[in-house]
């Protein structure tokens, strides 16, 4: 039986901050290790810093795709 909880306790809302620089190797992972997660009151920001290769692509991807 899952005893985790789907929301933080008190209702407090939880806010995940990835910061991202040329990161297009292990981003897709970051990104899909926080997805799976139970709790559905957070927010998830990805804070690209100017990276050279496809960081800032693969960030737009997952804004574009938000199910929040």
């Amino acid at each position: 039986m899952d005893t985790r909880q789907t929301s933080a306790p008190n209702g407090v809302f939880l806010s995940v901050i990835v910061p991202v620089y040329n990161a297009e190797k292990t981003l897709h992972a970051c990104v899909q290790s926080i997805l799976v997660q139970i709790l559905e009151n957070y927010e998830l920001l990805l804070i690209d810093d100017g990276s050279q290769d496809a960081s800032a692509d693969i960030c737009k991807y997952y804004a574009a795709k938000d199910m929040h």
